[in-house]
């Protein structure tokens, strides 16, 4: 037996709420994936080479010998 849920004149199964909740669940974690993959590619860009080089070369300059 399958169960139903109504809002005001509105019914559905129970299985239509299911699946409504799982895509809006899977549309956010994906939202805030992109924001976080956004973010990741604006810090790398922001660092760019020069940034990476210099880093290298204060870690060879400090580089105990």
């Amino acid at each position: 037996m399958m169960k139903w849920y109504s809002i005001g004149t509105l019914s559905f199964p129970a299985f239509w709420a299911a699946v409504a909740a799982a895509f809006v669940s899977v549309y956010v974690y994906l939202r805030l994936q992109r924001k976080k993959q956004a973010a990741d590619l604006y810090e790398q860009l922001a660092e760019g080479p020069a940034f990476q080089c210099r880093d290298e070369c204060q870690r060879h300059r400090f580089k105990k010998r």
